[in-house]
């Protein structure tokens, strides 16, 4: 074997062992980043969850403007003092919507002719 024929094979050799781990090495450090991005995004929103800006009456979450109250201290430290919170009273959708059709229907003082109490009648009973 000349010296030549000898560095060739080293350099095959070399590059068949060297290309799958920096490939791998490539991965795996894409992976670590990507894994640690995702941890910090984590982190970031449940500290904004933590904050009571997002059941206040006057937080909007628009892109522009949050809050219109307090707009320098939304989502921020600041905010957990803030003078201005109105909490947003917790609704049970379906009550709320019965009462609004309760309060809506018409009243009638004579309870005969009331919706409720009007008898059901067929055509086909006599």
């Amino acid at each position: 074997m000349s010296a030549s024929e000898i560095v060739s094979t080293a350099l095959i050799l070399f590059g068949i062992l060297l290309g799958p781990a920096i490939f791998f090495t490539t991965i795996i450090v894409y992976g670590v980043k990507r894994a640690l991005c995702l941890w910090t995004e984590y982190q970031q929103r449940c500290y904004v969850r933590s904050l009571p800006c997002s059941t206040c009456h006057y937080f909007t979450d628009g892109e522009f403007i949050q809050c219109a109250v307090n707009p320098l201290e939304v989502l921020t430290e600041d905010a957990r003092s803030c003078q201005d919170f109105a909490a947003i009273a917790p609704c049970n959708s379906t009550n709320d919507y019965d009462s609004y059709l309760e309060a809506q229907r018409p009243r009638s003082s004579n309870p005969r002719t009331s919706p409720k109490s009007a008898p059901r009648t067929s055509k086909y009973v006599q």
